[in-house]
């Protein structure tokens, strides 16, 4: 007979930080996914490993950083990052900056535009998305558009 042990999550940082130099990158990604250390974040938002920088975009409230892993070379940490910024705007998300929308908003991947879209609170941004190439970000505005009317 076994008996079930719940297990909690790690949450001690002189457990999670030396995890954060582990040499396989499962290991980082698992400790990125746990970590609130900034500066510990900030260092794994270098990580060679997309799945390590993207793992850390959905932790880290610094939006220097969020900003920078917007140019990230890869799709899926560009996505993260731009959840998490807009998700985690201080104040009223129509003071979000235009330029940053802006770049979120033509970004080159869909799934990108998708997730700002599914954030932004602009009309404006919203109609001229519904004019976007991919069919997914047009729904997405129409959508968005019509849940703010109700």
């Amino acid at each position: 007979c076994f008996r079930q042990v719940k297990v909690s999550p790690i949450t001690d940082p002189a457990v999670l930080e030396p995890l954060s130099h582990d040499k396989h990158w499962e290991v980082r990604r698992a400790a990125a996914a746990q970590i609130t250390d900034p500066a510990v974040l900030e260092r794994l938002s270098h990580d060679k490993r997309w799945e390590v920088r993207r793992a850390a975009a959905e932790r880290i409230t610094d939006p220097a950083v969020l900003e920078r892993l917007m140019h990230d070379e890869d799709r899926r940490v560009r996505r993260a990052a731009a959840e998490r910024f807009i998700d985690g705007w201080v104040g009223d998300r129509r003071n979000l900056d235009p330029a940053i929308l802006e770049r979120l908003t033509h970004d080159e991947d869909r799934r990108v535009r998708r997730a700002a879209v599914q954030r932004i609170t602009d009309l404006a941004v919203l109609e001229r998305l519904m004019h976007d190439e991919d069919r997914r970000v047009r729904r997405a505005a129409v959508r968005r558009i019509w849940r703010s009317l109700f």
